[in-house]
This record gives C-alpha cells, sequence and structure tokens, in this order.
C-alpha cells in the first residue's frame, strides 16, 4: 500500500525541466532502493539500455515525436527510399504545378489493393501521383510521376519517428524535446518497471507498470496522429 501512495503522490507532481539520463538513473536507483555505489544491483549500462527501450516504446505508441521530410521525384519511378527513422506514415503530400504550387494530399492505398483493382497497374502512363502504398523502407505512387510532374522535394512526408538512442548521463531522452520534458517521468516508472518484474517482485511491477501505463495514455492523447490509412479503405 505504501508503494502505490508513493507512486500516486510523484504522479501527481509535474516537471517542467529536462531530466537528463543521470537524473533518470538516480530516481530509478532510489525508486528501487539501490544506492549503494559499493554494490549496485543494476549498472548504469544496463538502466540506460532500458531508458533507451522504454523511450522507444513511448515514441512507437504515442506518436509524440514527428518530422517533416521532402523527397525529390524522377519521372518514370515509382519507389522511393523513406528516412531510416520513419516509423509510421501519417501524411503524404504531392506537390501540385499551378498558378499556386501546393502539396495536395494523396489518398493511401496498398499493393494489395491495386492488384485487386487492376492487375496492369504498375504499367499506367506516366501522369500526376493520385495514391501512394508502403512498401518495407519505400513509399510509392501510383501513377509514377511524369517528367512535368517530378522535381526536387515533391513528396512532402509526415511520420512519426523513433527517439534518439541515448548513451551520456548528460542526453536529454526522447530527442531532447522541449514539450515532452514533462513526461520523462514515464521513463522512470517504466524502468523502474523492467526492475521490480526482473526481480520477481509482481505486486510491485504491476503498480509501477499502471502508473507507467497512465503516462502513455495521457501522451497518446496529445500527441497522438492515427498513422495514414483510410479505415473505411477496401482495396
Amino acid at each position: 500500500m505504501k508503494i502505490k501512495i508513493v507512486l500516486l503522490l510523484l504522479f501527481a507532481s509535474s516537471n517542467v525541466f529536462a531530466l537528463t539520463t543521470g537524473n533518470i538513473i538516480s530516481q530509478v536507483r532510489l525508486m528501487e532502493r539501490d544506492c549503494n555505489s559499493d554494490n549496485y544491483r543494476y549498472t548504469d549500462q544496463t538502466l540506460i539500455d532500458r531508458i533507451n527501450i522504454i523511450q522507444d516504446e513511448i515514441s512507437a505508441k504515442t506518436f509524440c515525436i514527428q518530422k517533416r521530410y521532402y523527397i525529390s521525384t524522377s519521372s518514370s519511378t515509382q519507389e522511393y527510399r523513406l528516412p531510416s527513422d520513419c516509423q509510421n506514415i501519417i501524411r503524404v503530400g504531392y506537390l501540385v504545378s499551378g498558378s499556386t504550387d501546393a502539396y495536395k494530399k494523396l489518398p493511401y492505398t496498398t499493393i494489395a489493393g491495386q492488384d485487386k483493382e487492376n492487375g496492369y497497374w504498375q504499367n499506367l502512363a506516366d501522369g500526376t501521383p493520385k495514391e501512394y502504398y508502403r512498401r518495407a523502407d519505400y513509399v510509392g505512387l501510383v501513377p509514377v510521376p511524369s517528367d512535368a510532374y517530378s522535381g526536387t522535394n515533391y513528396i512532402q512526408l509526415d511520420y512519426n519517428t523513433r527517439a534518439s538512442s541515448v548513451s551520456l548521463t548528460t542526453d536529454i531522452p526522447l530527442n531532447g524535446n522541449y514539450n515532452l520534458y514533462a513526461f520523462h517521468q514515464a521513463i522512470i516508472y517504466g524502468v523502474a518497471a523492467m526492475c521490480e518484474y526482473d526481480k520477481g517482485n509482481i505486486a510491485n511491477y504491476g503498480a509501477l507498470q499502471t502508473v507507467y501505463n497512465d503516462w502513455l495514455t495521457r501522451i497518446k492523447e496529445i500527441y497522438y496522429t492515427e498513422p495514414d490509412k483510410n479505415l473505411n479503405f477496401t482495396k
């Protein structure tokens, strides 16, 4: 019971400053009563590895780290490599030239959908891309762009990305994003929950995991954007 009360009190507090990796390690050690520097149960490196696991999970489940990226296109070229840190595509826009240049949102499709609708979709005449699909690490355009509708930065890509790994105690998790400072506490609870689980303290693990999941819910409510998939799409 005491553990739950302490957790709720900590959860109610609100950080408005950044916690470095070293700060998080210190907080985890306090929660785990692992403060004897002559006989630490967990090395700093073990805790750093767990910090990276948890911040990866936070960014993947909440979409709290998002980027915009531009890709240049070439005539008659169907697929383009996505940035290496792209987890989920949120939106694809394509530059439409005219009196006012603008990026028009492309609807999402699938290779299976295209095969079902038109088995010869890969041989369509070049033109203005009307849809896009994802194949592993590539984004594809349907139809392929013609010379008149291709060029520098023609694809505007919005996506969510994984957090950059931390390695030094001075590093700030979640890419050091100022807007995410208040959520660094989530990492403390996530790492502490992992520690309790491997010690076999299932009750403590459950209490910590509950608070961690509450943090995930709060972050997701603010930042989550549904991946760009039309839920009514039948292709």
